[in-house]
């Protein structure tokens, strides 16, 4: 016997959380957080685990991205023979890696750099068609009321991007200081709809639609940096070419950005990291390993109760890589990139009984599985008419990442050097 219609009310008031109203509903998203825009398109009675792995993934993916470096590309040695200052190392440097070289003492760089990111998938789903929450009713007997289970379906279109203004000068010889700014914008568009798509008939029924939308931008999370070349080096120091060395590197990611409009973490962020580079005439390697302390860790949801309260906090950051100039005013690069964070958020899909013994699923972030992002980083640098101006053009190509994330990010910056 199929129960009442008061038990699908019920169901959809209970459960799924979107109300009985009319079939569709524009919600004005006039004053409300980008955070909150995202918990009226995805969050449900089921769970509200969706929204936290959306909230979260953008924080981290506007905040933790490994911005531009400034360029120590132009670091200059005199030759002797010559008598006149020669470029060295001949390649330009990476993007997103420090290489030990400085810029030279009272030498000041100068960049700005666009980010564009357009989001494609939350770990392996697409963000087109996401789960916020379904529910499947059985009979007394049993058998599955197909005409009482209804199912959320969530479509987001969630872009950023940042413009990131840096300048740096060194201090010394040894001694490099710099600072980023990053200007932050965010897009998003979303639909969710709960449906009965297992009627008799066949006929999916329209519970309810609601659609949002929502636009933040301001600065990000402000960067302070420095970076020390230890005494030791590699190959013949009395040579014209720098052969690399060892290097330290100290950041700091300030709390400038808002986290409810998705800008930044709302938490103090410090970094140490080991800095290794050389090469010889066209050819260079670089590599970077550092761990980032935070003030404070983030809390996520990955229940559907809600109680299952986890934090995420802490990361392990490195890059590494190797240039090529492949003629003296250009230099090719490749680098593999990877973060990983500790305490779990891995985006999964979550099967469980909900308070009334009815099966439910939904999308939110693991308790156990740590998020991890690797990207692949190809490009290159030119220098604009012999000029100390250099453009970058750059791409960020995950190759693992069970987090949120774009497909493929174009980079484009511009750096000077005085």
């Amino acid at each position: 016997m199929r129960r009442a219609p008061a038990v699908l009310a019920s169901i959809v008031l209970t459960c799924v959380g979107w109300g009985t109203a009319s079939a569709q509903d524009q919600v004005a998203t006039d004053g409300l957080s980008l955070a909150d825009a995202l918990g009226v398109a995805t969050r449900t009675d089921v769970s509200s685990a969706l929204t936290d792995a959306l909230v979260l993934g953008t924080q981290l993916e506007v905040g933790t991205s490994l911005l531009p470096v400034g360029s120590s590309g132009f670091t200059f040695s005199f030759d002797r023979q010559s008598g006149v200052d020669v470029r060295t190392p001949r390649t330009f440097g990476p993007s997103f890696a420090h290489r030990v070289p400085t810029f030279g003492k009272d030498r000041l760089t100068m960049g700005v750099t666009l980010v564009s990111s357009s989001y494609d998938d939350l770990g392996d789903f697409s963000l087109d068609r996401m789960n916020p929450g379904s529910v499947t009713v059985t009979r007394s007997d049993g058998s599955p009321d197909r005409g009482n289970s209804l199912t959320g379906t969530s479509s987001l279109v969630l872009s950023s991007q940042s413009l990131i203004i840096s300048t740096g000068m060194g201090m010394t010889d040894n001694l490099d200081v710099s600072v980023s700014v990053p200007l932050v914008k965010v897009d998003l568009d979303g639909m969710t709809f709960v449906e009965n798509g297992f009627l008799e008939n066949g006929a999916p029924e329209l519970a309810r639609l609601v659609s949002t939308t929502g636009r933040s931008s301001g600065v990000g999370d402000l960067m302070l940096g420095a970076k020390y070349r230890l005494p030791f080096r590699f190959g013949d120091q009395t040579a014209l070419h720098d052969s690399g060395g060892v290097g330290l590197l100290v950041r700091a990611r300030l709390p400038t950005g808002d986290p409810d409009n998705l800008r930044g973490l709302g938490v103090t962020r410090v970094m140490g990291s080991v800095l290794v580079s050389g090469g010889s005439d066209d050819f260079g390697f670089h590599a970077n390993a550092g761990y980032e302390w935070w003030s404070d860790d983030l809390t996520f949801q990955s229940d559907a109760s809600g109680v299952d309260q986890h934090t995420l906090g802490g990361m392990i950051e490195y890059v590494a890589g190797v240039e090529f100039a492949a003629v003296d005013a250009m230099t090719v690069m490749f680098d593999v990139m990877g973060r990983h964070f500790g305490g779990g958020g891995a985006v999964v899909e979550t099967t469980a009984i909900n308070p009334d013994g009815f099966p439910i699923s939904f999308m939110g972030l693991s308790a156990t599985e740590n998020l991890q992002k690797i990207a692949l980083a190809p490009g290159l640098k030119l220098s604009l008419r012999g000029s100390n101006l250099l453009l970058s053009l750059n791409a960020l190509i995950p190759i693992s990442d069970n987090g949120l994330h774009d497909t493929f990010t174009p980079v484009v910056g511009l750096d000077w050097v005085f």
